[in-house]
């Protein structure tokens, strides 16, 4: 391995770093590459090939900014559009972008087991880190970086905005490789999602017959499963009408989407043991406050429920410390109760701000 970094180049990276030292990429150099002084950021010399890959960039309209594909890798990356990154679309819509992927997954694995029970599934790859072959919750994982599965999965390089941030994005993995139709399958799902995400498609018919353009036509007689879909696939929150029904969706989606992940690392690829993402922690959004449990509900009452004077030699430093950087992610997440017309929201954040403060009277105290 290579590794070059040019000093203040690197990206500027919210929230807990895999390892600092590799997770701040902004490019995945190659070997057929010559290596430039220009050339910006931390570099790593990886082994895969570029060419192996077939890009498009979608139109600057749609809520994916661009489509990667591995065909014998099985591989397809959606990387979201940049302006959720940039702030310029909520981190709600960003969530709402995923919930899509993952309902258009399910549906698809479900069909397809009904179709035949040994048929190939569809995973969902979480993370790049050097597993021990076991099962962690997030807040306990593991978090040394894996360059062999960075250049796996992102040979093209790792997807950031312009401010540094990097951009959402999902690997699906289809076992048995990459099809036309099965590509097709997936786009076409999710433009049937329509424009109920910030006003927006997430991809447009354009975007999906140029894409498809790209690939061998050899399996374009296979029958689309796109009708099956519309039948099978479970709506998205942005899609529903009642407040209650929107936290269940949003538990099984992303229940759904943990247990994708687990099933990627179950299945054997040759490569270095990955750990289960097996991430506890649901972003806190205003109408789950009544309606659905969280992590993040779950360690507010755990904090409420000690007293100024009690011994807290249950909880680790490690864990205060996580507990309340959770806390004041989510003050930092939480919008303007004004915006939102959720009287409720104001009185959280109050409790989240006590129960902060706690937190560092219990740390100052251990």
């Amino acid at each position: 391995m290579l590794t070059k970094t040019l000093s203040g180049s690197a990206p500027n990276l919210s929230g807990v770093l895999l390892d600092p030292g590799f997770h701040a990429k902004t490019t995945l150099v190659h070997k057929q590459l010559v290596l430039a002084e220009n050339n910006p950021g931390s570099l790593h010399l990886a082994s895969s090939s570029k060419l192996t890959w077939v890009k498009h960039d979608c139109s600057p309209a749609a809520l994916l900014h661009s489509v990667e594909m591995h065909a014998k890798r099985g591989l397809l990356n959606l990387i979201a559009s940049r302006d959720f990154s940039t702030g310029a679309l909520s981190q709600e819509d960003k969530r709402e972008v995923g919930r899509a992927v993952t309902s258009t997954v399910m549906a698809l694995n479900q069909i397809l087991a009904r179709k035949d029970a040994e048929s190939p599934s569809i995973t969902v790859h979480e993370n790049h880190l050097i597993g021990d072959g076991l099962i962690h919750e997030d807040r306990n994982l593991p978090r040394q970086s894996n360059p062999d599965d960075y250049d796996r999965y992102h040979t093209l390089g790792v997807p950031f905005a312009e401010n540094g941030r990097m951009q959402a994005h999902y690997h699906l993995e289809f076992r048995g490789g990459l099809t036309a139709a099965a590509v097709a399958d997936v786009l076409n799902s999710l433009n049937d999602v329509g424009t109920v995400i910030a006003g927006r498609e997430i991809i447009s018919v354009e975007d999906i017959e140029l894409i498809l353009g790209k690939m061998p036509a050899s399996d374009a007689a296979k029958s689309s499963l796109r009708t099956e879909i519309k039948t099978v696939r479970q709506l998205i929150p942005s899609e529903l009408d009642a407040g209650s029904s929107k936290t269940q969706v949003r538990d099984v989606l992303f229940g759904a989407f943990t247990a994708l992940g687990s099933a990627n690392v179950e299945v054997s690829t040759g490569q270095v043991f990955r750990n289960a993402h097996m991430n506890g922690f649901r972003v806190a959004e205003p109408d789950c406050l009544g309606n659905g449990n969280t992590r993040l509900s779950d360690d507010l009452a755990l904090i409420e429920s000690f007293s100024g004077g009690v011994s807290v030699s249950s909880l680790t430093i490690q864990h205060l410390l996580d507990i309340h950087l959770s806390f004041r992610k989510a003050m930092a997440d939480l919008p303007d109760a004004d915006a939102v017309g959720v009287k409720e929201l104001q009185a959280f954040k109050e409790r989240l701000e006590a129960a902060s403060d706690q937190v560092a009277r219990m740390l100052r105290r251990s």
